[in-house]
């Protein structure tokens, strides 16, 4: 069976394996990207890496005016790579979604 998964040019073991199904974690990274999924067997080849696997947005850096939101309509900047896309929205609490703008250096 399955003994590494391959996320990009990273590999890690596999966790568990069982007939139809292999789970590996996903290792860390600093940069929103999607990566190719590798599975490596022992000795005996590797699958195509037609699967993908899609890092989210990664946060740096969060501010506001005060250090902290208690105000409606606040400023608050996150720093970060990987911002693009739908929906653009961030959400406080469970029933909060404000607008989102988004500026890059890009």
């Amino acid at each position: 069976g399955a003994r590494t998964c391959r996320f990009g040019k990273i590999s890690t073991p596999v966790v568990s394996a069982v007939p139809n199904e292999v789970q590996c974690m996903a290792p860390p990274t600093h940069v929103s990207q999607l990566v190719p999924v590798v599975l490596e067997y022992d000795g005996t080849g590797m699958s195509n890496g037609d699967v993908f696997f899609q890092y989210h947005p990664f946060i740096h850096t969060i501010s506001s005016l005060n250090g902290y939101v208690d105000l409606e309509s606040q400023r608050v900047t996150f720093k970060g790579d990987g911002f693009n896309g739908d929906p653009l929205f961030c959400a406080f609490g469970e029933e909060h979604y404000v607008p989102v703008t988004i500026h890059s250096n890009a």
